[in-house]
Parts: C-alpha cells; sequence; structure tokens
C-alpha cells in the first residue's frame, strides 16, 4: 500500500453508501493534500436532470399525497391560491418553503377576517385594507383577540404558532429551528492525526455542519402539523369551526 492510497483505504469502509459528506474547505484540501481521490462529477442535461428529479419528487409526492388538508369550500380566491401553493411545495420536496407559506396563510387569514368584521363581508374597504396588510402578526393577533374571532384557547395556540414555528422560518432562524437535533453517531475524519473517530451524541446547536442536514429533518416533521394547523385556522375563520391544537 503506498501513501498516496492510504486515505483512500481508510475511508472507502465509511464512504460506501454515504449520501452525505461535511466537511470544511481547509479540511477538504487537507484530505487532498494526503492523497484523496474525488470522483468527477456527473454531468446532466437540462432533460436529464428534469427527469430524474421529477422522478424522485413523484414518490415523494404519493407517500404524501394523502395526507394534506383539503380546501375549505370558502370563495376566497387568495387564500385558496396558498393551499396549492402550500400543497405543491409539499408534492415537491420543498417543505422549508412550505412551513414558510403555512406562515402566509394564517396571517392573511386572519388579516382578512379583521377587515371582513370591521367592514362587512361584501364590502371592499381599501382604507381598511391598508390599516391592515402592513401590521405584524403579534398586533394581528391581538386585534383578533379584542373582536372575538379566537377563543381564548386558539389565541395561546397562535401566538405558539408564532414563537415556534413562523418567525424561526421567516428570519431563517437555523440554530433555533435545528436546536433539538441529535446525530446519535457519525464517522469523523481527524485530517491531523489521519485517523477515522466515532462521534456520538453531536448536537446540532454546537455543530453548524449538522444545520443543513438536521433542518431537512425537522422540516419534513414539522411541515405537516403547520398545514393542518393553518387550515384549522382558516376553518375556526371563515367555517366557524374550533381551531385545532396543533402546534
Amino acid at each position: 500500500m503506498n501513501k498516496d492510497d492510504d486515505i483512500n483505504d481508510l475511508l472507502a469502509p465509511y464512504a460506501a453508501g454515504a449520501t452525505q459528506f461535511v466537511a470544511n474547505s481547509s479540511t477538504i484540501q487537507a484530505m487532498i493534500d494526503k492523497g484523496l481521490k474525488l470522483d468527477e462529477p456527473v454531468h446532466e442535461s437540462n432533460e436529464e436532470y428534469i427527469a430524474r428529479i421529477f422522478d424522485e419528487r413523484k414518490k415523494v409526492a404519493a407517500e404524501v399525497i394523502g395526507k394534506l388538508p383539503k380546501k375549505p369550500n370558502i370563495p376566497l380566491p387568495p387564500i385558496l391560491s396558498l393551499y396549492d401553493e402550500i400543497s405543491e411545495c409539499i408534492l415537491f420536496g420543498l417543505n422549508g418553503a412550505a412551513i414558510s407559506l403555512t406562515a402566509v396563510l394564517v396571517e392573511f387569514a386572519i388579516k382578512h377576517a379583521i377587515v371582513d368584521r370591521n367592514s362587512g363581508v361584501e364590502i371592499y374597504d381599501k382604507a381598511e385594507w391598508n390599516r391592515v396588510e402592513k401590521k405584524e402578526l403579534g398586533p394581528v393577533i391581538a386585534e383578533a383577540e379584542k373582536l372575538k374571532l379566537f377563543n381564548e384557547d386558539g389565541i395561546k395556540q397562535l401566538i405558539k404558532f408564532k414563537n415556534n414555528i413562523r418567525n424561526p422560518y421567516l428570519h431563517y432562524n437555523i440554530k433555533e429551528i435545528t436546536k433539538d437535533v441529535i446525530m446519535k453517531e457519525a464517522v469523523a475524519y481527524n485530517s491531523v492525526t489521519n485517523k477515522i473517530e466515532k462521534k456520538y451524541n453531536l448536537k446540532a446547536e454546537d455543530n453548524p455542519f449538522l444545520w443543513e442536514l438536521g433542518k431537512r429533518k425537522v422540516d419534513e416533521e414539522t411541515v405537516l402539523i403547520a398545514f393542518r394547523f393553518a387550515d384549522s385556522v382558516v376553518r375556526a375563520l371563515f367555517l366557524r369551526t374550533p381551531t385545532q391544537t396543533t402546534t
């Protein structure tokens, strides 16, 4: 075994079947300097890329489509359009984008209900929309409480959604989003000692290299919870059904 093969033989058992490789640029360069051989990137045509992506997404869509909330029977095209956008994001595996849009749906639905209450459902009140449209969600929830659009529990759930889902996602607070993520076991290469080390119980909040992987998992676990909560808000406002405790 020559020197240049050492690192490749060392990593081979761990690289087989691996789907993720995380390292900073200096570590990668150190590994290359030790003889690491990297596979050439696969170059796909646009048609090949599109075909592969759609095939992968079709599998995701088939698994999740039956779990999505159905659009309510309400004559509000902007709200129903948001249902379509959220559903399409989920079907294409874009869970982070879908969660952000659930926050938009919740906020827009409450604002619409406030304008309806203050102006009359059949009247377009431009001035009232101007007053409400640019308000932040916190003051909007407070106004909805004054107008008794939700019961006490509904207001608590809205505040919880705002603090735990809406704010972290719209501000992309990735450290906050992944604070509870723990990787139970990982294989780490030490470029100084040229040794493989096992790592256990790695917390994402202490290891930024886990943020992206961790967020994808959190997104997957959160997206239906967020969408169902947003749906319950819409139904409470426009179909007069109780809000659900889902956050």
